[in-house]
């Protein structure tokens, strides 16, 4: 229990209070009746001694609100100033010495300076393992986190990853979907365009069909009337010009390279009429022409 003050709720009827320190008190003036913060006790309620442990407060401190009554005892100067050949009495020794334990007594309570003077220290304080206790939250930069302060933090910035690693991982499927259609995309446009130039080619390497028989473009090129007829993508090498071959295979290269943003030309390699190894030499034949035979078969896929 405080030594120096009592705090009181007020019932919002009651004006009569003890003053019971243990010590009692040297002077009224010592005594403060007051509410709000400490450093502010010098300004008092009213109210008036009934007795010398009574007071009565001039009006009813409202319900629910606090007050105090706290002993403050000179620090800067002794409440007894004795001279030589002063009679000493009981009364006033007794107020010297209850003067150093009075001021004890507000170190103990907490009340380590008086007034708004705040109390120093100029040296560093060692707590041997000891916590300080009911610390309020900081509010300004030098004042130490409370252990509350720092749950908050944590808690914040930790949901706060969460939600950051939540929508990171939704960003990346969204991603990974997105990037999975553009594959699919891709390999159906290459799939489409690569049957479509096996069509081209199938085509172009045709024979014409009369009503007696099926016979093969002639050796010189020359136009011929009649149906154009597909012979199971498979034609004697020896019944086709060579510069037909290189033509459909120079136009099946080029689609399928501007198909996977390469462009060249075959003209590039500096021929024009090519032997079939010279064509599978500068791979004109991958994934397409599978096999030239010296002017044998071209195996179309």
């Amino acid at each position: 229990m405080a030594q120096t003050i009592r705090t009181h709720v007020s019932d919002g009827t009651s004006v009569l209070f003890a003053v019971d320190f243990d010590l009692g008190y040297i002077r009224r003036e010592f005594v403060y009746v007051y509410q709000g913060e400490h450093p502010d006790f010098e300004t008092q309620l009213g109210y008036t001694w009934i007795n010398s442990s009574q007071i009565q407060l001039d009006t009813p401190v409202p319900f629910g609100e606090t007050f105090y009554i706290r002993r403050v005892i000179p620090r800067n100067e002794a409440v007894n100033n004795y001279e030589d050949g002063a009679v000493l009495k009981e009364k006033n020794l007794n107020n010297s010495y209850k003067q150093a334990l009075m001021i004890q007594e507000e170190l103990a309570d907490g009340f380590l300076t008086t007034g708004s003077i705040a109390f120093q220290v100029n040296a560093d304080i060692d707590m041997q393992g000891h916590r300080l206790l009911d610390l309020p939250d900081a509010l300004l930069p030098q004042e130490p986190s409370t252990k509350s302060q720092l749950d908050t933090v944590q808690t914040v910035l930790t949901d706060k990853i969460n939600t950051d690693v939540q929508q990171e991982a939704t960003t990346r499927a969204q991603a990974d979907i997105e990037l999975q259609q553009v594959d699919t995309d891709l390999d159906n446009r290459i799939t489409n365009e690569v049957q479509t130039l096996n069509s081209t080619i199938t085509t172009v390497i045709a024979t014409e069909r009369d009503t007696s028989e099926e016979r093969y473009i002639n050796t010189t090129g020359d136009t011929m009337s009649g149906v154009l007829n597909v012979v199971d993508s498979t034609l004697p090498a020896s019944a086709v010009p060579r510069q037909v071959i290189v033509s459909a295979l120079d136009a099946m290269q080029r689609q399928l390279l501007d198909l996977l943003g390469v462009q060249t030309n075959i003209m590039d390699f500096g021929f024009v009429d090519v032997t079939p190894d010279e064509v599978e030499d500068y791979g004109l034949v991958t994934d397409v022409v599978t096999e030239i035979e010296d002017y044998g078969k071209i195996n179309l896929w």
